[in-house]
Order: structure tokens, then C-alpha cells, then sequence
């Protein structure tokens, strides 16, 4: 109820998937090679959109699934008004990278993932769950922070 009475360019939203739990889980099949590899990656894109996307490969498997998509710009806004920045934590044995450490510009596509490999000829097993934080800020506003979880599950055949 308070941000609606907000100043202008002072309230702060969060994006539609806010909140929500994302899985990848990589079981390497039997006999296969190389390393198995679970992630999930979000994208804000210059257009717009978002895509969160849930990834296997390695050790015999291949999928990249679409698993949320909608609107990161608001009806009327510029993406040159706009930077983001990604972050994580709670990595423990995943791997975090980003185009945008820092607040970077949205008048290209910038995007984060969260991964963990193991090798597919092994019994290895490595998770995590990831807060994967997404920063927006449009010029002269407040930062507008949404958070998400990114569960990847990597898992060698032997």
C-alpha cells in the first residue's frame, strides 16, 4: 500500500518471478563421457523480455528448456534508461558468471547463470541453490532488487 504513494521514481518493484524456485538436474547416462553439466541462465534482453532458461549437457544429455518468460521493461520505458546488475551467493560447489558484475547498460542483452559440472564417468554428486539477485535501476531512480533460486544438480553415472 505505501508505494502507492510514493515519489516518483522512488518506489521500488519487484519482477514477476520473484521468489521462485528454477531446477536443472544433470544425470549423466551410462557409459557416456566428458562432463555433465546442470544450469540455469536468465537474460534481460535489449527488447524487453527476460528469459529464464533451464540447461543440460555433458555425459549424454542435451536440453534447454524455456522456464519462465515475460516483460523485465515497464509499457512505455526505454532499456537506454535502464542498467542491471546480477549477483549470487550461496554457491557452495556451483559456479556463477554475468555480463553485468557491475551495472551495465540494457541497450544490449545482459544475462547471469548459475552451473555445476561434474565429470560423467564418476560417482561425483555436486548441488546448489543459489540466490541469484537481479538489480535494475533507471536513471535517476531507486535500485529495484528481485531474487530467485537457482537449483542445479550435477551427477556422474558410476
Amino acid at each position: 500500500m505505501a508505494t502507492l504513494w510514493a515519489a516518483k521514481g522512488t518506489a521500488a518493484y519487484s519482477l514477476p518471478f520473484n521468489g521462485i524456485r528454477f531446477a536443472a538436474h544433470a544425470a549423466a547416462k551410462t557409459n557416456s563421457s566428458g562432463s555433465a553439466t546442470a544450469s540455469i541462465q536468465i537474460v534481460l534482453a535489449s527488447d524487453g523480455n527476460y528469459t529464464i532458461t533451464s540447461s543440460v549437457v555433458g555425459g549424454g544429455l542435451g536440453s534447454n528448456t524455456v522456464v519462465d518468460q515475460g516483460r523485465w521493461l515497464p509499457t512505455g520505458a526505454s532499456a537506454a534508461e535502464y542498467q542491471v546488475q546480477f549477483a549470487a551467493d550461496g554457491l557452495g560447489s556451483a559456479n556463477f558468471s554475468t555480463s553485468a558484475g557491475g551495472f551495465t547498460s540494457l541497450t544490449s542483452s545482459q544475462s547471469g547463470s548459475v552451473s555445476v559440472s561434474v565429470p560423467a564417468a564418476s560417482a561425483e554428486y555436486r548441488n546448489a541453490v543459489a540466490n541469484v539477485y537481479v538489480r535494475l535501476v533507471r536513471a535517476g531512480g531507486a535500485v529495484q532488487q528481485t531474487v530467485f533460486y537457482a537449483s542445479v544438480t550435477a551427477v556422474g553415472w558410476y
